[in-house]
């Protein structure tokens, strides 16, 4: 994902990045890589000998298809949200989201869900109330006061926070 909004930055903004730009970039996409060939290694390990980790290689298109998605997301935060006010480009992005969202719904499923139980959402709305105004709008004002490849990079470093998070929960096991 920084990698493809880097390039729109170079190519759609007229931003010039710096060799050490670029190189970070690098060493952020090679950290990436490195997280994923240890899962499929600790998943491959614990399977049987000889067989197959399933839906390894599907999640992987399916993962940089969704960086596609990111680096447009994230150029068009940046040209949509110039000269607005974070939060009216958040507000504009969160009804974006809704609408789009239900569509989605309507058309993937056959009752469309319009809603999720309040019991079910109860714990987590904080959190949610959080990131959708808070990390939202810190979102977009990144990607509106600085180059592409710099917010994105910074926006990308999401696992930097959330595994040490989830390996202090017992969730997830940290390794080197």
């Amino acid at each position: 994902y920084p990698v493809w909004t880097a390039f729109a930055g170079v190519l759609f903004r007229g931003e010039i990045l710096a060799s050490r730009q670029w190189l970070g970039i690098a060493l952020a996409v090679l950290g990436t890589v490195v997280v994923i060939l240890s899962g499929y290694s600790s998943r491959r390990s614990s399977q049987a000998a000889g067989e197959e980790v399933s839906g390894f290689g599907a999640g992987v298109v399916f993962g940089l298809l969704t960086s596609g998605f990111w680096a447009l997301n994230s150029w068009a935060v940046a040209e949509g949200g110039k000269g607005i006010s974070p939060w009216v480009g958040n507000s504009i992005r969160m009804i974006i989201a809704l609408v789009l969202c239900g569509s989605a719904s309507s058309l993937l499923r056959r009752r469309p869900v319009v809603s999720i139980p309040y019991s079910t959402l109860r714990p987590y709305l904080p959190i949610f109330a959080l990131e959708a105004f808070g990390g939202s709008l810190l979102f977009i004002y990144g990607l509106t006061h600085a180059s592409l490849a710099v917010a994105a990079a910074l926006s990308s470093l999401a696992p930097v926070i959330s595994v040490p998070i989830s390996g202090l929960r017992g969730m997830e096991p940290i390794s080197l």
